[in-house]
């Protein structure tokens, strides 16, 4: 993002990696804190009714009113990755409105790569026993799943990539407008 050039070994820890590593564990505690409450309270409905299915209904629930709100914290990383770090409350409210379609981006873009993840979990389980023909095959299967979590992963980083270049366009967009007036 920053027009550097890698060297042989690609990996560095600076001070953009280390603010990148704090913005995320803050997410993950911002989350944490978030979901306790949510989980304890839907233990305790669930264990009062003695219907264990009442939990997972109730999470459910409550994330799919939760991480539309959560998403939009994440727009801390590209901000921190091309040295422009901004706040959560920053994020949270450049991510006005981008919650939901990034939700609905990343499952358009996940959705097929999940299938072939589940494909290739059967295949491998299909292959399970056979002697070195099946170990190989298992193998070639296990790099293929990496390959998978990889690609999930790019994808992920472009659905905030991309949500982050829309919230900072419409913010110049927003002060680039000048205001009206009724003379």
């Amino acid at each position: 993002l920053l027009g550097e050039r890698p060297g042989f070994i690609h990996l560095q820890l600076g001070a953009i990696e280390g603010r990148f590593i704090v913005k995320t564990l803050l997410i993950a505690l911002v989350a944490f804190l978030v979901f306790l409450p949510i989980s304890i309270v839907a233990a305790l409905l669930s264990a009062a009714t003695q219907s264990p299915v009442l939990i997972v209904i109730l999470v459910l629930i409550a994330a799919v009113f939760v991480t539309p709100h959560m998403l939009r914290l994440y727009l801390v990383l590209p901000a921190v990755s091309v040295e422009r770090p901004i706040g959560l409350k920053e994020a949270y409210r450049l991510g006005q409105g981008l919650g939901w379609p990034m939700i609905g981006a990343g499952i358009v873009l996940f959705f097929p790569f999940i299938l072939v993840a589940v494909l290739l979990q059967y295949l491998s389980v299909l292959a399970g026993s056979g002697g070195l023909l099946a170990l190989l095959i298992m193998i070639k299967l296990a790099l293929l799943n990496v390959l998978l979590q990889i690609i999930l992963t790019v994808l992920g980083i472009s659905v905030i990539t991309a949500a982050y270049r829309i919230a900072i366009e419409r913010q110049h967009a927003y002060i680039e407008t000048p205001p009206s007036n009724p003379d």
